[in-house]
């Protein structure tokens, strides 16, 4: 789940919500630490490649809270600022239009982030069929070489 959805589908109830995502990140960092040590002691296989991977999934996601931090506080301040000029000067609609179209903005900037990532996803899932689809082939060929040596001999 996204942390911005995650967000949104739990409201913001004041610091609460930034303690719970800071305490999630502990967690994973930790866990995280622990699958590093366990990829130490197995130098073959995968291990090391799915440490990497998770440690690479627990840098994106600590980068986006920073971020949807750093914007929620700009946010802040932003209401906070046209709550003073809203009621020193009275321009309560111009200031609604303003923050209309910053949060509009703001929404098509995460979608474009979330397309990005979801051909991201698609293109990496095209690119692994294509590996089974080679290392298939190659198998295959393998197995005629095997049984029609001489053919692959004249080939060469």
């Amino acid at each position: 789940m996204k942390l911005a959805s995650y967000g949104k589908q739990y409201g913001t109830a004041g610091g609460t919500l930034e303690r719970d995502i800071a305490t999630l990140l502990d967690k994973l960092a930790s866990i995280n630490a622990s699958l590093q040590s366990d990829a130490s002691l197995y130098p073959r296989g995968n291990h090391a490649v799915l440490a990497q991977r998770h440690a690479d999934i627990l840098q994106d996601y600590s980068t986006e809270y920073r971020r949807l931090v750093t914007n929620t506080s700009a946010r802040m301040e932003l209401l906070r600022g046209a709550g003073d000029v809203r009621s020193s000067s009275g321009q309560n609609a111009s200031n609604k239009g303003l923050l209309l179209r910053e949060r509009t903005t703001l929404d098509r900037a995460h979608s474009g982030i979330d397309g990005v990532v979801q051909q991201a996803y698609s293109v990496a899932s095209g690119l692994s069929r294509q590996r089974d689809i080679f290392s298939g082939v190659e198998g295959r060929l393998g197995q005629l070489g095997l049984k029609f040596p001489v053919g692959i001999e004249l080939d060469r």
